[in-house]
């Protein structure tokens, strides 16, 4: 038996779940499933969710330190936190970070990491990410 695609079209093999750790980057331990809802079917519907996903990431919040967020519907492109899982605002930074190991070819390549967020990890201790907050909303809207 197969695994299933997660809401975003990935399927995560049981090799890539027991050897990715917190904080992992998931390109290198998630494959596409093209079996995916999002690629079956309309090419147009798959048009328009890409017209939504970008006008999502072009909508700024001014956050702060101590604003509770999530992930935007859509924009999710790490493990952690998940999706509708609460992330603390700990860090705005002036200046983006990026990630220098990263080449062309991988989704992070140029990546804005502007923010830095807390989450309790499976743990339940308290872990800090640099993230894109670009991908980011108010918990509550």
């Amino acid at each position: 038996m197969s695994p299933e695609p997660n809401e975003n079209g990935v399927v995560r093999t049981a090799r890539a779940a027991a050897e990715q750790g917190p904080g992992e980057d998931a390109d290198t331990k998630e494959t596409t499933a093209r079996e995916s809802p999002v690629f079956r079917g309309d090419p147009s519907k798959r048009a328009q969710l890409l017209v939504e996903y970008y006008d999502d990431l072009r909508k700024d919040f001014a956050f702060k330190p101590g604003d509770i967020v999530k992930w935007k519907a859509g924009l999710r492109n790490r493990l952690l936190p998940k999706y509708e899982e609460p992330a603390i605002v700990v860090q705005v930074l002036d200046r983006p970070e990026f990630d220098q190991s990263r080449d062309a070819g991988s989704t992070y390549f140029r990546e804005p990491l502007d923010v830095v967020l807390g989450i309790l990890d499976s743990d339940g201790d308290f872990s800090l990410f640099h993230l894109d907050r670009r991908r980011f909303e108010p918990y509550n809207s």
